[in-house]
């Protein structure tokens, strides 16, 4: 019998604030810190190092790693290995063998398709979950508003300070897509563009 840990439940957390549970995840390192932001790099690194590197779980990492980042931008969705495959530069089976190793570590859980009837025989695709939204939330490099056809990419912040990594996301679209105007909190888009 398998026995699984999860990270906290809203019962466990007094006056939970959704928001940040949203952001931060609920692993309670994650949630109780005021800036979650580098104990979740810290996590991510330490898994890649300890139960990819470490355990030489594939030698292609770099692949892994950008396999990891896709998974955050595809968290909940409809699995499609072939997409996926061209996008970290690898064969579906290798993904598919990802996949395997992310189960198997614990770090996510494919959920399979309902099955009306098992005689019939439907296209079925099972979706993917990050076990900790937290988790996921750091793998994805998502920009909060496009506009058009790329004709405008917003990021918005509600804390006061605004620190670079916050704009990462903001940061990755400008280097991968030709953006015609960024906005993000103050005068730090100015600096994305040059980052970019």
């Amino acid at each position: 019998m398998e026995t699984f840990l999860f990270p906290l439940t809203s019962a466990e957390v007094p006056d939970l604030d959704l928001s940040h549970a949203l952001n931060t995840g609920l692993l309670p390192v994650h949630y109780l810190a005021t800036n979650a932001r580098p104990r979740l790099k810290a996590y991510i690194n330490s898994y890649i190092k300890e139960e990819i590197i470490d355990e030489a779980v594939t030698r292609n990492v770099p692949a892994f790693s950008r396999f990891l980042q896709a998974v955050g931008l595809t968290h909940g969705r409809l699995v499609n290995y072939a997409n996926l495959a061209r996008e970290c530069g690898v064969s579906a089976n290798t993904v598919r063998l990802y996949y395997q190793i992310l189960i198997d570590t614990l770090l996510g859980f494919e959920l399979p398709p309902w099955r009306k009837t098992k005689t019939r025989r439907l296209i079925e695709t099972a979706k993917f979950y990050v076990f900790d939204i937290g988790v996921a939330n750091y793998l994805t490099a998502e920009v909060d508003l496009i506009v058009g056809q790329l004709d405008l990419a917003i990021e918005c912040k509600a804390a006061m300070r605004v620190r670079a990594e916050d704009l990462k996301g903001l940061r990755a679209l400008l280097a991968e897509h030709p953006v015609k105007r960024a906005v993000g909190p103050r005068e730090r888009c100015k600096r994305i563009r040059e980052l970019a």
